[in-house]
């Protein structure tokens, strides 16, 4: 809900708060903890959407990309931390899996004082 509609309900609704800025609404939002990013989610909550997910789109999803399905199609705000710890709960050898392809694509370093040549 934006935050002007949250101020024009509570303006009507509740007429003994003098909150009469959309300032004010930010500010008494914040000292109580509630942030846009702030969007509390339970475990259950986020395991629950994860296992959607995989159901419908397979199981070879990363944490980050986990993460942006999440926060847009499911409306789920949760860090990338929280995410990679429901996926190691949910599924630890899809990312078992995963590991072997992250460093897949490197190249040998090179060393020695001239990286030219002879």
């Amino acid at each position: 809900m934006p935050q002007a509609a949250v101020l024009e309900l509570v303006q009507c609704n509740f007429p003994q708060y003098s909150i009469s800025a959309l300032k004010s609404l930010q500010r008494m939002l914040n000292h109580f903890g509630y942030t846009r990013q702030n969007i509390r989610s339970t475990d259950t909550d986020v395991d629950a959407a994860i296992k959607e997910v995989i159901a419908e789109k397979g199981e070879s999803i990363g944490i980050r990309t986990m993460r942006t399905i999440l926060r847009v199609e499911k409306n789920v705000f949760v860090s990338r931390d929280r995410v990679a710890c429901a996926l190691k709960r949910i599924q630890p050898e899809m990312l078992e899996r995963r590991r072997p392809l992250l460093g897949a694509g490197k190249r040998p370093k090179i060393t020695g004082k001239f990286a030219g040549g002879s």
